[in-house]
């Protein structure tokens, strides 16, 4: 399936100010979610869309990420955190999904890309008791509720980083509306909390 355009999605990584020259693990982690999603209803993405709808989205974060332990809560099909980890090999990250198929699906994503900085774990967020640097989200509920779950996770000097769409400004939060490449097909907002 030719869904993957190398040379745009480097370009478009390139204007939001990532560089990089091996996109096969985003190649293979494509593969992997279109030959799972087949099983297991992961996305609702067309896999034309992943590069934007996906990898980009979840890319955006990259600025305002701080190194060490980092949570994916809800993590789901693994975004944003193995997008994250592919271009932050130095960074520790945890990903967490209370449905057992999701967190296989990212167990074989992290074995198959041979990322040696992650770890996938079948739990509910009440449940970890833990404490990260950061704390990421991406479609995962209402910010009140993000904030209520993993206020506790967050360490004394870290912060929670929420991806969310439009509708977040309804919800009073202070947003940060990232750099996006030209032409972006969506408009995603961040929410940096506590």
């Amino acid at each position: 399936m030719n869904w993957f355009n190398k040379d745009r999605f480097i370009e478009d990584l390139s204007q939001i100010g990532i560089t990089i020259v091996d996109t096969e693990k985003f190649f293979k982690f494509g593969e992997l979610l279109i030959e799972w999603n087949l099983k297991f209803n992961l996305t609702r993405v067309a896999p034309e869309d992943f590069e934007a709808r996906h990898f980009i989205d979840s890319l955006l974060l990259i600025p305002y990420l701080k190194p060490k332990k980092i949570l994916d809560v809800g993590s789901g099909a693994g975004f944003p955190g193995i997008p994250l980890a592919i271009v932050s090999p130095d960074f520790e990250f945890t990903l967490v999904d209370s449905l057992l198929k999701r967190v296989n699906f990212l167990k074989t994503v992290i074995n198959e890309l041979d990322l040696k900085n992650v770890t996938a774990i079948h739990s509910r967020i009440e449940d970890i008791s833990e404490q990260f640097d950061v704390v990421v989200s991406r479609a995962f509920s209402s910010m009140e509720n993000i904030v209520k779950l993993t206020k506790p996770l967050i360490k004394k000097d870290g912060f929670g980083l929420a991806i969310k769409g439009p509708g977040v400004l309804e919800e009073g939060f202070e947003v940060i509306e990232p750099k996006y490449p030209r032409n972006f097909p969506i408009k995603t907002l961040i929410v940096r909390y506590p």
